[in-house]
């Protein structure tokens, strides 16, 4: 079942075509990453995918609608500066996010279940997220590592049904690295997986398929081991020429 269909794409930024026509289709669970140099289009594809750019051509569609409202359709996303409210708590910055999906938010006395269940879904959240040391502490007194973390944790709690990452361990410690495959590879099948990633450890750890672009183009799609062997893919990115 494809869980994200893109048609014939095109963003153009000034003069630069900086995606041109594509088309992609990425079935429901998947974990696909997305690759290519500097300049290739990835960002853009996923802000694409986002909704959060209005001049484009072309259709995105997360299962039979097209993206509009990311929030409504159910897609979550992590890009490389984080929106974390820096100055309350671990605990508090997945609070907001609980009472934004559960509709609470603006409800000053809401019922005495909902919040139970609320507290209970947050400790569950940072057990699986490696936070639960790190609840009571402002969030800016964290590491970088640790706010990438909680805003993937966050991103998860909006219980969506694509989450797409933009360069999840960009500046991270080979620890924190790996920290951060391990959580994303605990990630529920429910949820497709749409990954930006210039560190190709980690792609070819996560992904399940890849595609590649170059110059706002598919130049090549497969699985981690086809990839590998594609020779225009090593020509343009993996740099060996064979």
């Amino acid at each position: 079942m494809t869980n994200i269909r893109i048609c014939e794409l095109s963003v153009n930024f000034g003069g630069l075509a900086a995606i041109n026509k594509m088309s992609l289709e990425i079935e429901s669970g998947d974990r696909h990453a997305i690759i290519g140099p500097n300049g290739a289009g990835k960002t853009t594809l996923l802000k694409s995918i986002n909704g959060q750019l209005s001049d484009i051509k072309g259709t995105v569609f997360l299962g039979k609608q097209e993206i509009q409202s990311r929030t409504k359709l159910g897609l979550g996303c992590t890009f490389q500066h984080n929106n974390l409210f820096s100055d309350l708590t671990v605990i508090e910055n997945i609070y907001i996010a609980l009472q934004n999906r559960l509709g609470i938010a603006n409800h000053l006395s809401p019922k005495q279940s909902i919040l139970t269940s609320m507290v209970s879904e947050s400790h569950q959240l940072l057990d699986t997220f490696g936070l639960s040391m790190v609840k009571s502490q402002v969030t800016d007194t964290l590491s970088y590592g640790q706010q990438r973390v909680l805003d993937l944790a966050i991103a998860i709690a909006m219980n969506p049904k694509a989450l797409l990452l933009d360069e999840p361990t960009a500046g991270m410690s080979v620890l924190e690295t790996t920290n951060m495959i391990q959580i994303i590879e605990k990630l529920p099948d429910t949820v497709t997986l749409v990954l930006v990633e210039h560190d190709m450890n980690v792609v070819f750890e996560i992904a399940k398929h890849i595609t590649v672009l170059h110059n706002g183009k598919i130049i090549g799609q497969g699985t981690p081991a086809e990839i590998r062997n594609n020779s225009i893919v090593r020509e343009y990115y993996l740099g060996n020429k064979k």
